[in-house]
């Protein structure tokens, strides 16, 4: 079977929808927000992810954010408003991701760091 990528993001790359590699029972994870990793290379929470998806027993990860701004300092890089655009875009994203697709997902994880 193949491995299916998801990297989903904007034209200059400041918002993260989605990014996965699996092949049919990821790890479903949500973090608050995504950092610096892309559909070629892991940042330390990705790594971990991996990590964890294989213990149980998963053949990837799929990775979801609450908010979809790329930031690594949240106090510094946060804006103070709602970017309705990109949760509109993310909430579709995740609609389309679960609606119609039989899949055996073997859990569900939160990721975040202080």
């Amino acid at each position: 079977m193949a491995i299916i990528k998801e990297y989903i993001i904007n034209d200059d790359n400041t918002v993260r929808y989605v990014l996965g590699k699996y092949i049919d029972r990821p790890l479903i994870v949500f973090g608050i927000n995504p950092s610096v990793a892309t559909a070629e290379k892991n940042d330390n929470t990705i790594g971990i992810i991996e990590h964890i998806a294989e213990m149980r027993n998963c053949d990837g990860y799929l990775m979801f954010n609450l908010y979809p701004l790329r930031a690594t300092k949240i106090k510094q890089d946060f804006p103070k408003d709602c970017d309705k655009k990109s949760m509109r875009i993310e909430l579709s994203i995740h609609k389309r991701t679960y609606s119609g697709r039989r899949r055996d997902y073997r859990g569900v994880g939160f990721a975040y760091s202080r």
